[in-house]
């Protein structure tokens, strides 16, 4: 009988497996975070937990294995694994009216694992927080707006998030005292 027996000791491998391990459980929770959509009939873009997700794994997981795991969720719906808002997957996603939100998600994770790296006071982090939300909502609008015009695209990705994206801030906010603390402690940041 083998017995696997778990060491504090930091050896390159053991690393290399604990940092993909990570990045792999992050993209299974970006999944699960994705299946709560709801789809609005004025908007191409569905309201989902995915940027909540995204901002966590960036606070949890620290800038590069944040933005690691984004990619690697990104690349999961690219080859057909259905991660997607609503289970829906494929590089038409990428390329499609939601590819800028997408795409956005791997520099939102990568600041939240920055900004969030020393504590901050509760309104700092609101700001912190709203700001990423803003660049997430800018560049997918962004994306959006080559395919609907300018103005729709605010009308159909940006409004339409406004007061969930802050109601999830709040949220986060209030638990990030606890999620650095658990980070700091069993994920090695």
């Amino acid at each position: 009988m083998t017995t696997l027996v778990l060491t504090k000791e930091k050896g390159f491998s053991s690393v290399i497996v604990r940092d993909i391990s990570l990045v792999l459980l992050g993209t299974f929770i970006l999944a699960l975070c994705a299946r709560v959509a709801i789809f609005l009939p004025i908007s191409p873009v569905p309201i989902s937990l995915q940027n909540f997700g995204v901002i966590l794994m960036g606070i949890l997981l620290g800038s590069r294995r944040g933005a690691c795991c984004i990619a690697a969720y990104l690349m999961e719906g690219a080859i057909g694994l259905p991660v997607f808002g609503g289970g829906q997957f494929s590089v038409a996603v990428l390329i499609g009216t939601r590819g800028g939100y997408l795409f956005s998600f791997v520099f939102a994770a990568y600041l939240a694992g920055r900004m969030f790296e020393k504590p901050s006071s509760y309104v700092m982090s609101i700001l912190k927080l709203s700001s990423i939300f803003a660049l997430i909502l800018i560049l997918g609008a962004s994306w959006l707006s080559l395919y609907v015009g300018a103005s729709n695209a605010i009308f159909m990705g940006v409004l339409p998030f406004i007061i969930g994206d802050f109601i999830k801030v709040l949220a986060i906010t209030s638990a990030l005292p606890a999620l650095l603390r658990f980070s700091r402690k069993y994920l090695c940041l």
